[in-house]
């Protein structure tokens, strides 16, 4: 029988092959490696103020994540240190609770109603839409997830549900939207449903104590947690700023029901969801904290209840700098709020040391508290965030931007008023009856003598992060992609070399940018669908203010490979020079019929330009430039083996007016070195340049030069790539690539180390330092680079010698100019900005404390 099987499923594989172009093997033993444990070897505690601030930062960073869980996208799965929340995007709505091994406090459940004047009530649960996810802030401590568009079949109202997902706690916020300006509204409420044999106990707490029963309804819940057999404790939490009217518990039907109404008065006048109408209320909006913990105690939640509802008052701010001052605590979104002033872009520009400081102090109560704090900017321009301590020094806290520049469209019915706003998320430890005082940063242009490089994010339709160079943009990334499920990962990608605008510091995006997908074809002709991936988590190691380094993870759509996008960036000037890192691992066999022709290791179009000129390094590694060709046949160009690229050029004559609409530059994709794993061996397969222009679009893909190949589980594909928007689009010959390609990859940025260990590193020159000092030298690369040094056991800048003079990194802010790192043993990195004047000239430093 077992022989039998075999020759069908090998008999089976030959007709995917024929017919389909590929066809997949066995899976691979998946392999599951635990962080080792890192012994921390320097102690903090005394080095300042913001020393518990620091380790709770770095022990919550990149915890909050969000994806979705199939190629469908049927689900959204919200995910912190302590559960995991999955939505049901189809037609029932629901959400499960699970902990982080997927044992299961609630299934099925958090559904939300609205009931109308005549007593009809509708359900989300039943909505004629499935629902629909945007994350309109997201970063390394918080992201604002929204699940939208539930009707529950009716046409006058919808439902926005809010997640907002720390790295160690969630808030959920559920908000009404009424579609005209309306007055029929009785009641808004949430409904969670909890299997009553599957409870070993619970408790709930309002103004009248604690007791082990149902509640019927109460006006005064401060939370109820149930005990569930075999997982832990889940519970919620009643914001204090009345948000919630009323709270009723009870046994229907072998369940628990639990209610929250929201605190409206039916017939309240609503008005429409932009905002027009005769009425003080734009919608009706309430939530809860959602808690679990592994003990089955009541203890836990009894706590947070407490400094949840009991929100600190001794809290102060410095308005003289920035109008900067305190709003209070928002007990839905779960974040203490102030807000200040800030500037636009070309203000920034022209003023470039200006920054906007917000001096606050904080007083406990007699409780220790970790709470988040955001800091409201009214300007949609803010770049950057930075924490000082109480004696001005630069703590290793990164602060999370998150933006709406206003003007650039978004949400149709959710935003319609595109405000403009530059929030900082960032959290804070404080012990009991402590007082910890601390500046925050905003950051619009420069970081010292140079131009600040950060990573944030935007509001738009779809989840956006951010990059720039001061406030000057660099790129955008569409982590979900753009236009749901097509690719689209870099939707803004500006040159640098281009004009400037003349009302604001920006420059002209070009271009369509995916990366990894295949596309088989049927009988080796017609096109099948093709297999794309899903995003799956992201680690980002840098927000700024130096340089910005961020992880992204994607499995494909079959299951047949996995794979990680490093993107860096530097502060540069010249041209932006996008770095990335792509690393594909296969998961199980997988054999293409023509690698060559059907898989994409990374795609590029022109979107709004077509290009009359292209040009690519040859077999025999020798620059060549020629004609796009439009013609229906596929042009394929084997790729040298020294640094090889391809690019696009010379914009087409009745493409030009989108150049000056500002929609088009020059590209070009360099690749710095590869390693192709086929078959457990490394292989000398070369690259290929698949040109596929037609008279409509200008379009090119990064190959293998290959057609039948067959990986096998553990085999990788592995790249290092510049990729480079650059020029007007109307330059006649590539020798601005040729000269990246000089800086970039044949001879980028290297560093040796005559004191202290070089840390390999694609990019970034890295040196751990021996006793509080490195010696090193860095040849290669060009214009603006950041180069970091580890192993410091002091959190004060250390002195920075370059070829033997002492450098001041700071503007005459004082303070600036570098950047701080906490890393896992205790230690500290620095890193800072140095210009490489060109790629053969040698720099020495001298780095210690």
């Amino acid at each position: 029988m077992d022989a039998i099987i075999k020759v069908l499923s090998t008999f089976l594989a030959f007709l995917q092959f024929i017919f389909c172009g590929i066809s997949y093997g066995d899976f691979g033993e998946i392999v599951k490696t635990e962080k080792d444990e890192t012994e921390i070897i320097n102690n903090i505690d005394s080095h300042t103020n913001m020393a518990d601030t620091i380790k709770f930062a770095h022990e919550i960073k990149n915890q909050a994540q969000a994806r979705y869980t199939t190629p469908e996208r049927t689900a959204y799965e919200f995910k912190n240190s302590n559960m995991i929340l999955t939505h049901s995007l189809t037609k029932n709505n629901s959400a499960t609770l699970t902990d982080l091994e997927g044992n299961v406090y609630i299934a099925d459940s958090f559904d939300t109603y609205f009931t109308t004047n005549n007593g009809k009530t509708y359900y989300s649960s039943s909505s004629s839409e499935m629902g629909r996810v945007n994350i309109i802030r997201l970063g390394v401590y918080y992201y604002d997830c929204h699940v939208r568009d539930f009707d529950g079949k009716s046409k006058d109202f919808k439902v926005d549900k809010t997640y907002h997902l720390y790295g160690d706690r969630l808030y959920n916020q559920s908000t009404l939207f009424a579609c005209e300006e309306t007055t029929d509204l009785k009641e808004f409420g949430s409904i969670i449903k909890i299997p009553a044999d599957s409870v070993a106990s619970f408790q709930a707490k309002d103004a009248n104590g604690t007791y082990p029963d149902t509640t019927g309804e109460t006006p005064t819940l401060e939370y109820v947690a149930f005990d569930i057999k075999n997982v832990g404790v889940v519970g919620f939490i009643a914001p204090c700023d009345g948000s919630v009217k009323s709270t009723s518990l009870t046994l229907e039907d072998g369940y628990y029901v639990l209610k929250f109404v929201a605190n409206y008065t039916a017939g309240t006048g609503i008005n429409k969801h932009d905002e027009t109408g005769s009425y003080s209320l734009n919608n009706v909006t309430f939530g809860t904290r959602i808690y679990t913990d592994k003990t089955h105690s009541f203890d836990g939640i009894e706590k947070e209840a407490y400094l949840e509802r009991n929100p600190l008052a001794g809290i102060t701010v410095d308005a003289s700098d920035a109008g900067a001052r305190f709003i209070g605590y928002d007990s839905l979104r779960g974040a203490y709020t102030f807000t200040m002033n800030g500037t636009d872009f070309t203000t920034a520009y022209n003023n470039p040391e200006r920054q906007y400081k917000a001096p606050i102090t904080i007083t406990s109560d007699e409780k220790d508290r970790t709470f988040y704090i955001r800091m409201f900017g009214t300007n949609g321009c803010l770049e950057a965030g930075a924490i000082l301590d109480d004696a001005n020094t630069l703590v290793p806290i990164d602060v999370e931007v998150c933006k709406n520049f206003q003007g650039d469209g978004g949400e149709p019915f959710y935003s319609v008023k595109d405000y403009q706003y530059g929030d900082s998320f960032f959290p804070v430890s404080i012990k009991a009856d402590e007082t910890l005082s601390f500046t925050l940063v905003n950051i619009f242009q420069n970081w010292g003598n140079f131009p600040l490089k950060q990573l944030s994010s935007i509001e738009f339709h779809v989840s956006y992060y951010h990059l720039s160079t001061g406030a000057t943009e660099t790129n955008c990334i569409a982590p979900y992609f753009v236009g749901n499920k097509d690719g689209w990962l870099l939707p803004d990608f500006r040159t640098r070399s281009g004009i400037i605008w003349p009302e604001q510091p920006q420059f002209n995006s070009v271009g369509v940018l995916n990366f990894v997908n295949y596309t088989p074809k049927a009988l080796g002709i017609i096109n099948k669908e093709t297999v794309l991936s899903e995003y799956v988590d992201a680690d980002i190691k840098s927000v700024g203010q130096t340089y910005s380094d961020i992880y992204s993870n994607y499995i494909s759509d079959c299951g047949s490979y996995e794979y990680t996008l490093r993107h860096v960036e530097f502060p540069q000037t010249d041209e932006n020079r996008t770095y990335y890192e792509v690393e594909i691992n296969f998961l199980r066999g997988v054999n293409f019929a023509d690698f060559r022709r059907d898989f994409d290791l990374f795609y590029f179009d022109g979107r709004s330009v077509k290009y009359d000129k292209t040009g690519y390094l040859d077999a025999n590694n020798t620059p060549v430039i020629t004609d796009v060709d439009t013609s229906l046949l596929t042009k394929y160009y084997t790729l040298g083996s020294e640094s090889p690229y391809f690019s696009f050029f010379d914009v087409t004559d009745d493409t030009l007016d989108e150049v000056e609409n500002r929609f088009g530059c020059s590209f070009a994709l360099i690749v710095r070195d590869s390693e192709i794993i086929v078959g457990g061996e490394k292989t000398d397969i070369p690259l290929a340049y698949r040109e596929q222009s037609t008279s409509n679009a200008s379009s090119g893909v990064l190959t293998l030069d290959a057609q039948n190949v067959s990986f096998k589980a553990g085999d990788s594909i592995k790249l290092t790539l510049v990729l480079l928007p650059w020029g007007q689009g109307t330059e006649q010959t590539d020798a601005q690539v040729l000269a990246v390609r000089e800086d970039s990859a044949l001879k980028p940025a290297t560093v040796t180390a005559s004191k202290g260990t070089v840390k390999e590193d694609k990019f970034i020159p890295i040196v751990v330092a021996e006793n509080n000092e490195a010696e090193f030298t860095i040849k290669g690369g060009r214009n603006n680079i950041a180069v970091r040094v580890d192993g410091f056991t002091n959190i004060e800048c250390p002195e920075i010698y370059m070829n033997g003079e002492k450098i001041d990194l700071a503007s005459s802010n004082g303070y600036d100019g570098y950047s701080v790192y906490y890393n896992d043993d205790g230690t500290y990195g620095f890193s800072f900005v140095y210009e490489a004047k060109d790629p053969d000239t040698e720099y020495s430093f001298t780095v210690k404390q």
